[in-house]
């Protein structure tokens, strides 16, 4: 339940969290400073300046609203000019509104303390089980997930979603979606770019740059990366790991990425394994630049995963790429194969398009898809290949003539 009408003026969080205790709105003193979620499900992205219903709450501005969230030393506002999440000093003077619980009840009458209500009308409101896009179904930092790991995914058994362990670096949007989409990692296909809704669900609170815990996904660098909720049409909602806070920002901009598939809810977590070597993925290793090669001649090293690449391309089918490359006399020795995806992911360069590759060590790469010699484990008649003109991993017949880099 919420008042409809926020504070005159500016205040400070202290002041926020008085002038909620101590009011007496409709006979209740129950009132509170809302927490980032349950404010943020008030705003409607469709509105601005403020994007709020000014049938609802016509004293709304479209300025900043404090929340009972901490960040460290910061407390959390929600900007109800965008609907922007930041981090504040509880110092500073924002605006205030306040609310209070509502008891749902089960669709039998009985009590259901695991419901929320949904926000959305004032007074009250129906009560959910599921969650979507809009943020409210979302849980606080202090409600962590049960998880169970293997070095390549984690799986939050609370919230149903099973994560990529390692982010794949700043790629624009359509990159991102197109990556996920192309995933298969441990037998799965079904990845896919995370709502805004699940990925706050690996933000820790506590936590800041980044603000998610490194033990359970490794690596992650404190920076923006991209959910699959838009903002309007040509903005999409990027979550920022360095603390916590979501933005809006256009999808011809850059911004990490991590994967995430559906699983049933449930179930109980177990120790994470002590993983020695990086986890199976595309994106285990950073994108390529130029200066980390050195091409002599017909071989290009890579001088960080001392793998030898072929200066020469050919075409095959799947099945005879291998042919080709035990066949392939370049350089001072044999021994050239096809590359796992794996490898030839690491070529890869997610700073260019069209091609997505070090033009200054592979100058002869075309914006096609190239083989891999890796097996879609969920369909035999397919392999993965990588499409070079966004550098996304993709599935293909078997039986179609591609483009072949060889290593060794």
């Amino acid at each position: 339940m919420w008042q409809r009408a926020f504070s005159d003026g500016t205040v400070t969080y202290a002041q926020a969290v008085s002038f909620c205790s101590s009011s007496e709105a409709d006979g209740y003193t129950d009132w509170r400073v809302p927490t980032q979620v349950e404010l943020f499900s008030l705003v409607d992205h469709t509105l601005r300046d403020p994007a709020l219903d000014l049938n609802h709450f016509p004293s709304a501005r479209a300025l900043e609203v404090w929340t009972a969230t901490e960040s460290g030393s910061y407390q959390r506002v929600v900007d109800l000019d965008t609907g922007a999440v930041r981090n504040r000093l509880p110092s500073s003077g924002t605006y205030a509104v306040c609310v209070r619980d509502r008891t749902c009840t089960n669709t039998d009458g009985g009590p259901a303390p695991d419901l929320q209500e949904l926000p959305g009308s004032v007074g009250g409101g129906a009560c959910y089980t599921s969650w979507d896009d809009r943020e409210w179904v979302q849980w606080d930092d202090v409600e962590r997930s049960t998880l169970s790991a293997t070095c390549e995914t984690v799986t939050d058994h609370h919230a149903g979603l099973m994560w990529t362990r390692l982010a794949l670096p700043a790629v624009t949007h359509a990159v991102a979606v197109t990556t996920c989409e192309g995933l298969v990692l441990e037998g799965h296909d079904d990845w896919v770019l995370p709502t805004r809704a699940e990925l706050m669900t690996t933000v820790s609170l506590t936590l800041s740059e980044p603000a998610v815990d490194l033990n359970v996904f490794p690596a992650t660098e404190p920076a923006s990366f991209w959910t699959a909720t838009a903002r309007d049409g040509t903005r999409v909602w990027r979550v920022e790991l360095d603390d916590g806070a979501w933005t809006p920002q256009y999808t011809s901009n850059t911004g990490g990425v991590r994967c995430v598939r559906h699983v049933p809810r449930g179930g109980s977590g177990a120790p994470l394994p002590v993983c020695t070597d990086p986890p199976d993925v595309e994106w285990a290793n950073a994108p390529a630049v130029d200066g980390v090669f050195t091409v002599n001649g017909p071989v290009i090293t890579d001088e960080v995963t001392g793998l030898e690449w072929s200066n020469t391309v050919g075409t095959s089918t799947f099945d005879n790429a291998a042919g080709l490359c035990a066949a392939l006399d370049t350089g001072d020795a044999n021994g050239w194969r096809v590359p796992t995806r794996i490898e030839l992911f690491t070529i890869v360069d997610h700073t260019q398009q069209s091609p997505a590759v070090a033009l200054g060590a592979f100058a002869d790469t075309a914006s096609a898809q190239y083989w891999t010699a890796t097996l879609n484990p969920r369909n035999s008649a397919q392999g993965l290949a990588i499409n070079f003109s966004n550098g996304a991993s993709t599935q293909q017949s078997r039986t179609s003539v591609y483009n072949v880099r060889c290593v060794r």
